[in-house]
């Protein structure tokens, strides 16, 4: 999969991971319809960097394809539930390690007798579905944010396995590549 992207992309990726924000940061993967090779589209900037597929992330002759975003605090290259969601709904998601310089990209499988986006729907819903009280309230699995994720295995430890759960389905549902 590598090949596909093309080198500035690729150098993009690696200026990103090289940052010294603490922030994550990314970028929508596009692809050209001439030459079908990805390339990097708007950019976003946060705690938690989402990357929007809207009609005018990329430039003229391509479409959005999905995103990357790195995460600046880690090691590897292990996506949370919503970088899993987010990859089902729009079809890739690449994840840069900024401690390993490290890049892995999920794309939804497509050998299952399930759509991978449907299932990430059902995944949330169970996920919610167990657990009491107001902190799931807070949430719909439209808005999970990693920090939501991250302050609920802090607190709780039965929601730590219940989410350890939910992240072995979701993570079945995608293949994996490996781009640096």
């Amino acid at each position: 999969m590598k090949n596909r992207f093309d080198i500035q992309t690729l150098r993009k990726m690696q200026e990103l991971m090289n940052s010294p924000s603490l922030d994550e940061r990314g970028f929508t993967l596009c692809v050209n319809q001439r030459d079908l090779k990805i390339r990097h589209g708007r950019e976003c900037q946060g705690d938690s960097c989402t990357v929007s597929l809207g009609s005018s992330v990329c430039n003229e002759n391509e479409n959005p394809l999905g995103n990357f975003h790195t995460h600046p605090k880690r090691v590897d290259t292990t996506p949370s539930i919503p970088d899993l969601a987010l990859a089902a709904k729009d079809g890739m998601g690449c994840i840069g390690a900024n401690k390993s310089r490290r890049v892995t990209c999920f794309t939804p499988r497509h050998d299952l007798n399930v759509n991978p986006s449907d299932a990430m729907n059902v995944i949330f819903d169970d996920l919610l579905n167990a657990k009491e009280g107001a902190f799931r309230n807070k949430f719909t699995y439209k808005n999970l944010s990693e920090e939501d994720f991250d302050e609920g295995l802090t607190r709780d430890p039965n929601w730590r396995n219940e989410y350890q759960k939910a992240w072995k389905r979701s993570f079945g549902l995608f293949d994996r590549h490996e781009i640096f």
